[in-house]
């Protein structure tokens, strides 16, 4: 009886003894995930990224959430794969981008980039470009202000109406982020044929170089060959002050995780900048004075 109440109207549940609670939970999700929107339930926090050489924050990276009513904060690695399957991907895509544009228009005093996640399903949209133009055009947003990340995923890179879109987002004045960089199969021979500005480094080399120091042997060579091709390095997944100082030793650009802050409400994004930065600031001259 609690399933289909839990499931809404019209709606009807077999009880089969001692229900698995995930697989509860992955009932519930895919039921109401169609209507998050709708309720409200969905919104966007946003996490900041930290300039080493400016030692400031100079963006955030965009991040969907959903507070559900009786499951409460269910992580986007619960519903993003079925929002795929579902064919809801593209339409969570414009939403998260309006929000974003919708805030910066609203924001006073400082200016920060915005990174938005772009998948494959939008890049395959014939009417992607007007879309994000139109957005843009209804908040007057410049496209220099947003960076899109997008996944390592070579295959469709090749597909030429997919580069060429690309390289005209590019032109457009967005920068292109790889993301979750070491997590697939990209050669830096691939960076030659795309547009991208920044590599961001899988958190898995966070945890590898945890583990074992001597991973830097190899983490080195690819944030300096990065830099060769006038890539910048972005780290993702720096939680505590050790990684923090071993990453600002290795060189890489910005740095992203929970040590600079945890992801954030707009609002709080904007009233805390000088703090966290005055944090971080402290941690830079205890290193130094090391």
């Amino acid at each position: 009886m609690y399933v289909a109440q839990e499931l809404g109207e019209n709606r009807f549940s077999f009880y089969k003894g001692n229900l698995n609670q995930t697989a509860y939970r992955k009932v519930i999700i895919e039921n109401d995930l169609p209507y998050a929107l709708k309720k409200g339930e969905l919104y966007v926090h946003y996490q900041p990224q930290y300039f080493l050489k400016e030692r400031a924050i100079i963006g955030a990276e965009a991040l969907i959430r959903w507070n559900h009513p009786s499951l409460g904060e269910v992580s986007p690695g619960e519903f993003i794969n079925y929002a795929e399957e579902a064919g809801m991907l593209n339409g969570l895509f414009f939403w998260v981008f309006e929000q974003v544009c919708q805030k910066m228009a609203s924001m006073k005093g400082r200016s920060l980039k915005y990174s938005i996640n772009l998948s494959v399903n939008q890049l395959l949209l014939d009417s992607l470009i007007l879309d994000i133009s139109n957005i843009l055009k209804r908040y007057s947003i410049s496209a220099a202000q947003i960076t899109l990340e997008i996944t390592e995923n070579i295959e469709i890179y090749t597909v030429k109406k997919v580069n060429e879109k690309l390289h005209f987002l590019k032109e457009m004045g967005f920068t292109i982020a790889l993301d979750d960089f070491g997590n697939g199969y990209f050669s830096f021979s691939d960076f030659i044929k795309l547009p991208i500005d920044f590599i961001k480094l899988d958190r898995d080399f966070v945890f590898s170089l945890l583990k074992n120091n001597k991973h830097k042997g190899v983490i080195t060579p690819i944030i300096q060959m990065a830099h060769n091709l006038d890539l910048q390095v972005i780290i993702e997944g720096i939680e505590d002050h050790t990684q923090f100082a071993e990453w600002v030793k290795l060189d890489c650009d910005l740095i992203q995780g929970y040590f600079i802050s945890e992801p954030i409400s707009f609002e709080e994004l904007t009233e805390l900048i000088a703090e966290i930065e005055a944090r971080v600031a402290l941690d830079f001259s205890v290193n130094e004075l090391q």
